[in-house]
């Protein structure tokens, strides 16, 4: 049996990004929040040219003790 953590609960935040590079990739974005649990992230391309319009969005999952800083 697994015993419930006490205090606060778990809590999702979806952040919306600008200002990412042309060569950035779903990776670079990952290793730049360092955070634990990343749910999932996304990058607008231009598929044309192959290259990161500049924007994109994070969602991340925060655990006890954790903070939006």
């Amino acid at each position: 049996y697994y015993e419930k953590p006490v205090g606060k609960q778990q809590e999702v935040i979806d952040i919306d990004i600008t200002g990412l590079p042309e060569n950035c990739d779903e990776i670079r974005l990952k290793r730049a929040a360092n955070v634990k649990h990343i749910i999932s992230t996304e990058i607008n391309y231009d598929n044309f040219l192959g290259k990161c319009k500049g924007d994109g969005r994070i969602k991340i999952r925060l655990n006890d003790g954790e903070t939006t800083e």
